[in-house]
């Protein structure tokens, strides 16, 4: 089950990297949440749940 857990451990990781790229880009912009930013959180709960499985 380790194996999960890392598998779910690098999704987080990567998601929560691009979603902070996507909140620079939209500071630079001054725009609201894109939905790129709301599929990355996304991405992220899902990394959170298969951690969680895998522990």
């Amino acid at each position: 089950m380790k194996f999960l857990w890392s598998i779910g451990f690098s999704i987080w990781i990567v998601a929560a990297g691009l979603w902070v790229r996507e909140q620079i880009k939209i500071r630079k912009n001054k725009s609201r949440l894109t939905s790129n930013s709301w599929l990355f959180l996304a991405i992220m709960w899902l990394g959170l749940i298969v951690m969680r499985i895998g522990n």
